[in-house]
Parts: structure tokens; sequence; C-alpha cells
């Protein structure tokens, strides 16, 4: 043990690091939070429906309720409403984020620079922090995606398939996520390693759902059984028509996708959920850069590259998909913001500058986005940026009504 602690020490300091910066930066401002922010209206309201017993529908499958029902409890809900100590328990675990980022690539290219960019880009990247401060489902899923590609490159196929039905179980867009790393690591499986690793996502998706009947159902034994699985038929019937039934109206929080990162559209939850501009921008441009050099055949980046620009372009072409149907918000890009963080950090390491820049950025919009005023120099250049965003977001508007996007 003391001789692994020995060889790894560099690694440990580092992950110890990008896990800190993580959670003192969700910290700042939590504090002055004393009520459900954004989405936590339904979530946290969802939790303890759980705790009172009372019956709901949500449009995603149960697991992230679940964990944030496990979270009151523990912080002495419904007894004691406490927001702060249920959003610390949760900012523990969001700030793996980095972590998990950190150890992906550490594992695929056993470049350790390229590592702890990630970790320190993914931990400090202003929209993210956003959802890693509250109690929402964006970093549950994204983190459960993270462990089951970590396991996917180490060829560990059981914890592979356990966390994929986890990541499922939280959020469907683990599934357009993940799909294209487990086509290209199909070779390594054999068919009754894949035949059995679907049957074990569909046994503990199912199983989620058992828990959450559990919970409303009175009846017991057979009885239970059966009516539970004609309920969780019914409530994925829901969820699957509730995603794919084409909506016709225009939210003003919506962004179209075809604007990233161009004409994304802030969020004002009495916090601002606001992106790390740069960072957006500069992962696009870096994306585009891969493209056209493979295209032009002159420059050749390591594989892991093209796997995570594929990654990229792949979420992309879903979320025309989806959009064409359907508002998008700005959290809808994580999984790409995600993939374009991996390629902007490779880049990163030869201009250490654009590094201190980033973060640099992120700290200057770090008081209006946690809440917490302190110069007044950030109020300004945060107006600045919502006027570059509201121009952005107007003129892909206007693209999205002249492609015919029905929700426009």
């Amino acid at each position: 043990m003391k001789l692994w602690i020995k060889e790894n020490l560099n690694e440990l300091l580092i992950i110890t690091l990008i896990f800190s910066i993580g959670f003192l930066l969700g910290l700042f401002g939590l504090e002055k939070a004393n009520f459900k922010v954004f989405d936590e209206v339904y979530f946290i309201t969802q939790a303890q429906n759980y705790l009172k017993k009372e019956e709901f529908f949500d449009g995603h499958p149960p697991l992230a309720k679940l964990f944030f029902a496990l979270l009151l409890k523990i912080s002495g809900w419904p007894e004691r409403e406490n927001y702060f100590l249920p959003r610390i328990l949760f900012l523990i675990f969001s700030s793996f984020l980095g972590v998990l980022g950190f150890i992906l690539i550490k594992e695929v290219s056993n470049n350790l620079n390229w590592a702890t960019i990630v970790g320190i880009l993914l931990n400090t990247e202003t929209s993210l922090l956003f959802f890693r401060k509250f109690l929402l489902l964006e970093i549950v899923w994204i983190n459960f995606s993270l462990l089951c590609l970590i396991f996917l490159f180490k060829n560990k196929k059981l914890l592979f398939f356990i966390f994929w039905s986890l990541a499922i179980s939280t959020k469907w867009f683990s599934i357009i996520f993940v799909i294209l790393f487990f086509v290209y690591f199909l070779k390594n499986f054999e068919i009754k390693e894949i035949v059995f690793g679907f049957i074990l996502i569909i046994l503990i998706y199912y199983l989620f759902f058992k828990i959450h009947f559990g919970f409303f159902i009175k009846e017991h034994g057979f009885k239970f059984l059966t009516l539970s699985f004609k309920k969780i038929l019914e409530e994925n019937l829901k969820m699957f028509f509730s995603h794919s039934v084409p909506v016709k109206f225009c939210s003003p929080l919506a962004s179209f996708v075809l604007g990233w990162p161009f004409g994304i559209r802030n969020i004002n939850a009495t916090f601002e959920i606001f992106p790390n501009i740069l960072v957006w921008i500069f992962s696009f441009l870096y994306i585009l850069k891969v493209v056209f050099e493979t295209f032009k055949k002159k420059i050749v980046f390591p594989n892991e590259i093209y796997l995570f620009t594929a990654g990229y372009l792949f979420y992309f072409f879903n979320l025309i998909l989806i959009e064409s149907l359907r508002p998008g918000y700005l959290y809808y890009y994580f999984g790409a913001l995600i993939f374009g963080i991996f390629i902007l950090s490779y880049f990163t390491q030869k201009k250490p500058y654009l590094l201190i820049l980033f973060i640099l950025f992120s700290l200057i919009i770090l008081p209006e986005v946690s809440g917490a005023k302190i110069f007044g120099v950030e109020k300004l250049i945060f107006e600045a940026l919502l006027k570059y965003m509201d121009y952005g977001e107007i003129l892909f508007r206007n693209l999205g009504i002249i492609l015919g996007f029905g929700w426009f």
C-alpha cells in the first residue's frame, strides 16, 4: 500500500487539488440560497414526495430523485427543511466531475498534463458549476457516464454495464453520450457478454422503478409485482411520448442548437446559469481544427482525439434531431461540452496562457453566477456578455425560423 501511494503520489495530489477547487468554488455563495433554485422546484419536491409517500410522474427515470431523497433524509427532512446540508452532500459527489475527467483522460492517454487541465476546466466551468451546486439531474448522469467510459477503456465490462445502467436510470441522454464508444469497442465483446450486459442494464433500470413504486404501492407479494410492472410500462411509455411529441411553443429560455456556442441562451434562475463562454467557443474552434486538419491530412492527431470529436459530433447531431421537435436549453449541450473540454484541454497543454485565461474568466463571473456580489467590475463585464449572447440568440432564432424548426 505504501509503495502504491509513493508511486502515485503526484496523481493523488492532483486529484485532491481538482476536487478541492471544485468543492470550494461550489461552496461559494451556496448559503444564500435558502430556497429551491431552478428545477429544484421539481426535483426536491419529488424527493419530498418519496418521504411523504405521495406518488408523482416525472419525465426522467427515478435514480437521481431517489438519491436526492436519501440526501434530504440524511439532512433531517421532512422534520427540518435545511437546504444547505443536502447541497453540501451533493457537492461532495458533484466535485468528482473533474476527478473523473482526470482519471478518464489519464487512462486513455497516460498524459498527466492533459488529464490535469481537463479536471481543472470541468470543475471551474461556470454553467457546470451551477449544476454542481444544486440538486439537479445533469451532473448525476454525467458522473455515472464518465465512470462507465473509464471502465470501458479499462476493459472492465461488468462495471461498464453497471454504471451505464445507473446513468440511463438517471437520464436517457446518457445513451447518446456513451453509445458511440460502446460501438467502437464492440470488437472487445463476445456476443454472450453483450447479451448479458444489456439484460443487466434492463434489470437494474427496472429495479430502480420497482424501488420508485415501492414507496407508493400498498399491495404486497405477487399483486405488487404485477401492478408495479404495469405501472413501469405505462410510466416509460408516457416518458417516451412526452419527449418525442412535437412542441409548438417558444420558450424565452430556450437556445437553438445550430447557434452553439454563439447563440446560447443563459438562464436566469435567481442564480445565473451562465457558461464560461471562452471555454465553449474555444472548444468549438478546436473541434473545427481537428475536423479540417483531418480532411486536409496534414496533421495526425492521437486516436482518442478523433474518438472524442466523433462523440461530440454524434451527440450534437442527436441534439439537432431532438430540437427539431422541442425547445432545447443550455444544459442540453453538456454532453457535447464535456467532449469539447477534452479536446480543448489537449491543445491547451502547449498554450498554458489559455488555461489561465479560462480560469480567470470563471473567477470574474463567479460572483454573478453565485449570487455573491463582490466588486462592481464583474457586473459590467457580465452585462456586456449578456448583450453579446442576446445578439447571438436573436440571430440564431431567426435561423431556426428560416429552417422551419416548429417550436420557433
